[in-house]
């Protein structure tokens, strides 16, 4: 939940923008494509054996899953800005 939270308290922010023309992202275009990053993260799991990930230390799994995270939040941002209506700041 905190991938999903984190980012639209960051795009309700009346400073937040990308790129050099600070383009907005609106917050329904996120929650679309954060939904489709989580449902296609999902596919892939279920089609991978990660038992190797189970053998890792605590420390190890969470360093893997804060990296995962972090690739799903910024493919979340990368497809709204490429997929929804932005307007500049």
């Amino acid at each position: 939940m905190l991938s999903l939270f984190i980012p639209i308290f960051y795009l309700r922010s009346s400073e937040s923008g990308f790129g050099p023309k600070a383009r907005r992202v609106p917050i329904c275009v996120y929650v679309v494509a954060w939904a489709l990053v989580q449902g296609g993260t999902f596919l892939v799991f279920n089609n991978l054996d990660l038992s190797w990930l189970w053998n890792l230390s605590t420390i190890g799994r969470d360093v893997v899953f804060a990296i995962i995270m972090y690739c799903q939040v910024t493919l979340a941002l990368v497809l709204s800005l490429l997929g929804g209506k932005n307007t500049e700041v």
